[in-house]
């Protein structure tokens, strides 16, 4: 228990270190950069990775199950009224969902089993589904493919999981940014009623 409080207030005086900063460094703020993804920087830099200034528990890789769960059950609280214009919004974005899915889960796979498999180059013919496991999923989904493809043999799953999920992740924020940059300029804006 007090290495499990320990690891919050740490993550917690991050967050707090990392919402100082964007207030006050005029780059964090134009470029909209998450105070979350900016306590990760600094953990990671801080952290036995690099200065070993600050120490994690044993435990601090277990609590990405518990919290993907919390996240997962609280989705559906809010609730929605559903009128003919949610409904074709949340359909329209179903199927917009759906296709990215689909892409992201065949494009890779067909690559790896019909390309880098081929080319003797010792790819794993499951490679293609880590990348799929960490952009569409995240870092609790590639956790959960990366574990289950090391216990049927490919040794680097997970690791090479969580990077996919974490080029995801900057991929989104900045990509994201990026994007609605450029619909400001052309002024381009979605109104929902």
């Amino acid at each position: 228990m007090v290495s499990m409080v320990t690891d919050f207030a740490i993550a917690g005086g991050l967050i707090l270190l990392s919402q100082l900063l964007r207030s006050r460094v005029k780059l964090f703020q134009q470029l909209f950069i998450p105070a979350s993804l900016l306590a990760g920087f600094i953990a990671l830099f801080l952290g036995d990775q690099f200065l070993n200034v600050i120490s994690w528990s044993e435990y601090s890789g277990d609590y990405t199950w518990v919290l993907v769960v919390l996240v997962f059950v609280s989705v559906g609280l809010p609730g929605i009224k559903f009128t003919k214009v949610e409904g074709e919004r949340i359909g329209s974005y179903f199927f917009y969902q759906l296709g990215t899915f689909a892409l992201q889960f065949s494009i890779p796979v067909l690559i790896t089993c019909l390309v880098l498999s081929k080319a003797n180059m010792g790819v794993d013919d499951r490679f293609g589904l880590l990348l799929a496991a960490g952009f569409m999923g995240g870092h609790g989904t590639a956790a959960a493919v990366g574990a289950t493809f090391e216990k049927l043999g490919f040794s680097a799953a997970t690791d090479i999981a969580m990077t996919f999920a974490t080029a995801g992740i900057l991929a989104g924020v900045f990509g994201g940014i990026a994007f609605i940059k450029w619909a400001t300029k052309k002024r381009i804006y979605a109104i929902y009623s």
